[in-house]
């Protein structure tokens, strides 16, 4: 892939029988402030409305692509999406699980000033049922972290974060599809071992 013709960040969110949620977080990536971006909705053989939702968001969308499996768990499911993502960045967005709309913008505008880093970390967690995370945010307001630093901080366990496709694909990275608990985890911190400029955006 060329540089310019990737999106800048490939979401990747797996799908089983959250109807009732699907929606309301589709919405929360395509209202960013910040277009340039894929998303890539994995289907985990749901037996509600999940399917039908991710397909009527991907016919209005073309930056939406959806592909189903049989159910295997949400590791098949994240490794699915990695093996489709185009993006120079990748999140992870659980399917019941909402974000801010500025979220894109600030990670862009990170990368723009920090040429180097290999890890973007937001320091608050995902929030539910319209909660707000934040009401206001200072530009240009973050912490690049030595890997140490990265690894010791409770943020850490936070799952707002941006990873390199690159670093992913190279060091053929994916998550653990025995594991059933804490597999996110487990796939983080492999990442961070890798990373050389972690940085942390804070919310103010």
């Amino acid at each position: 892939f060329h540089e310019g013709k990737r999106p800048f960040v490939s979401f990747i969110i797996p799908v089983y029988n959250v109807q009732n949620y699907l929606a309301e977080c589709i919405q929360s990536v395509i209202v960013q402030t910040y277009k340039d971006w894929e998303m890539i909705l994995i289907d985990d053989g749901s037996t509600d409305l999940s399917l039908q939702i991710c397909n009527s968001f991907a016919d209005k969308d073309r930056r939406i692509k959806v592909f189903s499996k049989v159910n295997s768990g949400v590791s098949s499911a994240r490794n699915l999406g990695l093996s489709k993502a185009n993006g120079i960045w990748v999140f992870f967005l659980d399917s019941d699980d909402i974000i801010n709309v500025r979220t894109v913008e600030l990670a862009h505008n990170a990368v723009t000033y920090n040429k180097y880093v290999d890890l973007i970390q937001f320091d608050q967690k995902p929030f539910y049922n319209n909660s707000i995370i934040s009401n206001t945010k200072t530009e240009n307001n973050y912490l690049v972290l030595s890997k140490d630093q990265m690894l010791l901080r409770e943020q850490s366990l936070s799952n707002l974060k941006f990873l390199k496709l690159d670093i992913i694909r190279k060091y053929n990275l994916k998550f653990t599809e025995t594991i059933k608990l804490g597999e996110d985890l487990e796939f983080q911190y492999k990442y961070q071992m890798l990373c050389s400029y972690p940085l942390e955006i804070k919310e103010t």
